[in-house]
């Protein structure tokens, strides 16, 4: 058994994003570790690597190069290993039928990435809450 913090995988092309994630996820003391990967075909290949230890939760994009989104997820729950692991879909899409679509193919929610850096720390601490993950206070 092992003490390292949950993992969790991010799949978004845009790097900026991500960086104001990882630091969110920091300012929110979310106490697990976030690998991050641009595209779609990265995501099939470090899930493939990671049967064994999936990540906790997986923040998914839905407009990717390579693979969408959707084709990800679609992927994530053909793969018997995965058809549990919890995925959030974090997006600049509000439209209701990609909303819809991701439900029926299993995704645990759906939240549109939050303007400002306040609300993506407070986004951060609620899907952490929610999922089970550990605030950084909780283990001292």
């Amino acid at each position: 058994m092992t003490d390292l913090p949950p993992r969790i995988l991010m799949v978004e092309d845009d790097a900026d994003f991500a960086l104001l994630a990882r630091h969110a996820l920091s300012r929110a003391e979310v106490a697990a570790s976030l690998d991050v990967v641009g595209n779609g075909e990265e995501a099939v290949s470090y899930l493939e690597r990671a049967k064994v230890e999936p990540p906790a939760l997986v923040l998914l994009d839905l407009k990717l190069p390579k693979l969408s989104g959707v084709d990800v997820l679609r992927w994530i729950r053909a793969e018997g290993n995965f058809q549990n692991l919890r995925v959030v879909v974090l997006t600049s899409s509000g439209q209701d039928c990609d909303r819809e679509e991701v439900a029926k193919l299993g995704a645990a929610d759906y939240r549109v990435k939050p303007a400002g850096f306040r609300e993506l720390v407070a986004l951060m601490r609620e899907i952490a809450d929610r999922w089970g993950l550990s605030l950084k206070q909780s283990l001292q």
